[in-house]
């Protein structure tokens, strides 16, 4: 959206109406629309820290990168393929993990640095133009499509668990005598470990008990 003519630039307070919080990440990440909700979209992300405070900088997602090692993101509890470009002020930071976007608001001199850095400025018709995308999507309604693509996935994923155990059972019962006598020898020598560890006599027959009891199923 190309903005007014003399309109002045937007406020910090109107740049929070397109602020992305973590929250939002974890509510919209495995919507088909999570890439075009989340470009444009501005964030606070977490640098490090200078003299025992954290040091946040603002920045403008441009993009979401895919195809990159599987992680865990701490913060969202799951693990993840993709993350983030953003620019702060005239440099682009690529592969910005989720879990380092602030939940606060960006302070007045957050975004001072970031304007006095380069960072684009946004008018309020901008602004507006972009939340009305945000708030699109977040009102978002399925495709035939998108719900077939998301059954699509959730049963490959379902279907690859099975597979799994489908190998398990084949490795443990379909006449892999050698799996259960490992399983078994390690499980005794476990059981002998804590029996000789134990200055209990009832704990020492217990264990030994148990052994035999192992080796008995496996026989």
């Amino acid at each position: 959206v190309a903005p007014k003519k003399d309109e002045p630039p937007a406020t910090t307070e109107d740049y929070w109406r397109i602020q992305i919080r973590r929250s939002a990440v974890s509510k919209y990440i495995k919507e088909p629309f999570f890439d075009d909700f989340m470009k444009g979209g501005f964030v606070k992300i977490l640098i490090g820290q200078v003299q025992g405070m954290n040091k946040y900088r603002v920045g403008e997602i441009t993009a979401i990168e895919y195809g990159l090692p599987s992680y865990k993101d701490h913060a969202l509890n799951t693990q993840l393929t993709h993350r983030m470009t953003i620019k702060c002020g005239q440099h682009l930071i690529p592969r910005v993990k989720y879990e380092i976007i602030s939940e606060s608001r960006i302070t007045e001199e957050e975004f001072r640095v970031y304007t006095q850095s380069g960072g684009t400025q946004l008018t309020q018709s901008q602004i507006a133009a972009r939340r009305k995308k945000q708030q699109g999507y977040m009102n978002h309604t399925y495709t035939h499509e998108e719900i077939k693509q998301m059954v699509d996935k959730n049963m490959g994923f379902a279907a690859k668990v099975n597979e799994v155990k489908y190998c398990m059972y084949e490795l443990l019962y379909g006449g892999e005598v050698c799996c259960c006598w490992l399983v078994t020898i390690v499980a005794s020598l476990f059981i002998i470990m804590c029996s000789l560890l134990s200055s209990c006599l009832f704990c020492t027959c217990l264990c030994l008990s148990s052994c035999s009891v192992l080796f008995l199923l496996c026989s």
